[in-house]
């Protein structure tokens, strides 16, 4: 669990794992240097629970805590908790029960709740009734999933956040044989190049099908806030996630990034603008589409289903550079 200025939230988060109905685990909680009150919150509960490790570190950025958490680990499995999120109940045992059928898995996908002020609905992290997949066979969906694409190509079933990688679970020794940490050099979206990483590590995914954790949408978090350097920070997550797909020069992998980049390209014409008005959001998108990588992906994205009626306009609007119009229908 990273920490970073949450004292509203850390309590409620640390509690939803002390609570769980599976009693064997450690929680290591890595401050990330904050300035408010959550290191005195955290210390004080750790002083009270033994399965706690409370770790201050000089503010570095969520992915150099997390390294830092995953270096002082001992548990056979890795659990990722962001501090203004929480656990369900069950979740430990739910993963327990899962691996102890399926001990092959080297990380487990399992379902989330997406809550928000105005929104409550559960996001299944894959689409498939599966409950294991191999390498190399199963690769190729497993990666579209990871960027929200068509995966297992049920239908016009749509996927959000499978990149992240709270409500999953994974296997210490696997990190650890393949030097899988986290890339510090990512100020942003570190989740879904990870777990890129860590699938084209693996030999065996199992699919964990119940809802483990809820994952709270904060607006101001820093998820969610305006950031000037938004598009810059984009730029250098989509080059890092494209050297690590190149190797499997998949057409279908190629699409879902694509269409992925274009989102980008929205959120950073939303979040990167101080007054986001029609012509402040038309100019970063026009921004956007002078670097390489952005005009890749408008050339290279294609519609994946007819039914997405949404996407599909959203696609044809930036093949023929009508930034305005996807301005004023893509909010």
């Amino acid at each position: 669990m990273t920490a970073f200025n949450c004292e509203q939230q850390i309590q409620d988060t640390i509690s939803s794992v002390q609570n769980q109905d599976y009693a064997d685990f450690e929680i290591i909680i890595v401050d990330d240097g904050s300035t408010d009150s959550t290191g005195n919150i955290c210390r004080k509960i750790a002083e009270n629970d033994q399965r706690i490790k409370y770790i201050c570190q000089a503010n570095a950025g969520p992915s150099a805590a997390r390294n830092h958490g995953l270096r002082e680990s001992n548990g056979e499995y890795i659990l990722f908790v962001d501090a203004d999120d929480y656990l369900q109940k069950s979740a430990l045992r739910d993963f327990h029960n899962f691996l102890t059928q399926h001990e092959d898995a080297e990380i487990i996908f399992a379902n989330s709740i997406i809550k928000s002020a105005d929104t409550n609905y559960r996001c299944d992290a894959l689409n498939s009734d599966r409950s294991l997949y191999y390498a190399p066979k199963d690769l190729i969906p497993l990666v579209s999933c990871c960027l929200e694409g068509q995966g297992f190509n049920r239908g016009h079933d749509t996927l959000r956040l499978s990149g992240s990688v709270w409500a999953k679970a994974y296997n210490s020794q696997f990190l650890k044989q393949n030097n899988l940490l986290f890339n510090t050099n990512l100020p942003r979206s570190q989740d879904i190049e990870f777990n890129i990483r860590c699938l084209l590590a693996s030999h065996c995914i199992g699919y964990l099908k119940k809802t483990v954790y809820t994952y709270n949408v904060i607006e101001g978090s820093h998820s969610h806030r305006y950031n000037p350097k938004l598009l810059a920070d984009y730029n250098q997550f989509i080059n890092a996630v494209n050297k690590d797909i190149s190797p499997l020069d998949s057409s279908l992998v190629n699409n879902d990034f694509a269409i992925f980049i274009l989102n980008l390209a929205i959120q950073a014409s939303i979040r990167s603008c101080k007054d986001p008005t029609w012509e402040n959001r038309t100019r970063i998108l026009r921004l956007c589409f002078n670097n390489g990588m952005f005009i890749w992906a408008r050339k290279n994205a294609h519609i994946r289903n007819i039914l997405r009626f949404k996407e599909n306009i959203k696609i044809l609007l930036f093949k023929i550079k009508l930034f305005s119009l996807i301005t004023l229908l893509m909010r």
